[in-house]
C-alpha cells in the first residue's frame, strides 16, 4: 500500500475513533442526565435552557454517529466513486445517465 493511502486510512480512522469516542461520552452523560462534556459540566443556567437533558444528549450522540459514519466514507480512495463504496456502481451509471438525458433536453 502506497505511502499516501496509509496518511488517508489513517486519517479516516482515527476521525471515525474520535466521533466514537464523542459519541459514547454523551450517551453516559444521558444517562447521567448532565450537560457538557466529561470533565467540562456545563453551568447551572444551561439546564434551565434545556426541557430534556437525556433526549439533547442522545441527540448529541446521534450526530456522534453520523460523524463516524461520514468519516467511515473517508476510507474510499481519492477518486474512487462513492457508488464503488457501497457496491452500487450500477446505480451510479444510471444516475449519469439520467443526468445526461436531462441535460440532452435542455
Amino acid at each position: 500500500m502506497p505511502r499516501s493511502h496509509k496518511k488517508h486510512l489513517a486519517a479516516a480512522l482515527t476521525a471515525c475513533l474520535g466521533a466514537l469516542a464523542y459519541t459514547v461520552s454523551k450517551v453516559d452523560l444521558a444517562r447521567d442526565g448532565e450537560l457538557g462534556m466529561p470533565g467540562f459540566p456545563a453551568p447551572a443556567e444551561a439546564y434551565a435552557t434545556v426541557a430534556n437533558v437525556e433526549t439533547a444528549q442522545l441527540a448529541n450522540a446521534a450526530l456522534g454517529l453520523l460523524m463516524a459514519l461520514v468519516a467511515l466514507l473517508l476510507l474510499r480512495l481519492p477518486g474512487t466513486p462513492l457508488g464503488s463504496v457501497f457496491g452500487c456502481d450500477h446505480q451510479m451509471s444510471r444516475v449519469r445517465s439520467l443526468s445526461q438525458i436531462i441535460e440532452a433536453r435542455r
